[in-house]
């Protein structure tokens, strides 16, 4: 799924991905952050991501790829 992260906050290492298709904001965990590589990723940047869901049913982002280091094919090897 394609989308644009609308906010980051890097003191939390958190943010929130507004989805292409139009389905709600889906929130950006500490830990995904950290493990996407998005120390470097600003708000308004487009990314690829899947939806995961946590224990308590709540919606998050998962496997984010900023869609710039998909084109230069620098993206992590993971199946979507």
């Amino acid at each position: 799924m394609y989308g644009t992260i609308v906010e980051l906050d890097r003191k939390s290492a958190c943010g929130v991905i507004r989805p292409d298709d139009g389905s709600p904001d889906i929130y950006i965990s500490a830990e995904e952050f950290i493990t996407s590589g998005l120390k470097a990723a600003h708000s308004g940047e487009r990314v690829f991501f899947a939806e995961d869901m946590d224990t308590q049913g709540n919606k998050h982002a998962d496997h984010i790829v900023p869609v710039a280091l998909m084109c230069r094919g620098n993206h992590r090897s993971t199946v979507y």
